[in-house]
């Protein structure tokens, strides 16, 4: 299996995770029927389930995976304005997230 099939999940896990937030920001501003849909969507493609069959390298696929979900997160966060209500608390918790992320792929062989 060459590297790019192995990897071509990367994108679809990214476009994947900004639905699902964009899905829940508008759960959390209308309520009602979002809740369902979010429920379903999240429920709709367990990814891990397959990045983990294919991966060659289990520890470097699941940081990828968390590092794929954490950004398409945060950055569908600030693109749709929620991350404007932030406060500084916040942005230092993303921070140490970060610098988590590194420190954890130092120790990655």
């Amino acid at each position: 299996m060459n590297i790019l099939f192995q990897y071509s999940w990367i994108p679809l896990l990214f476009a994947y995770y900004c639905i699902f937030y964009w899905m829940s920001k508008k759960n959390n501003d209308l309520g009602g029927h979002w809740f369902w849909v979010v429920y379903i969507f999240g429920a709709i493609c367990p990814f891990w389930v397959i990045v983990s069959r294919i991966s060659k390298n289990l520890i470097l696929d699941g940081l990828i995976y968390d590092l794929t979900m954490f950004s398409s997160f945060i950055g569908t966060m600030i693109y749709l304005g929620a991350g404007a209500k932030f406060n500084i608390f916040q942005w230092i918790g993303l921070a140490f997230i970060i610098v988590g992320f590194v420190v954890m792929r130092s120790q990655v062989k």
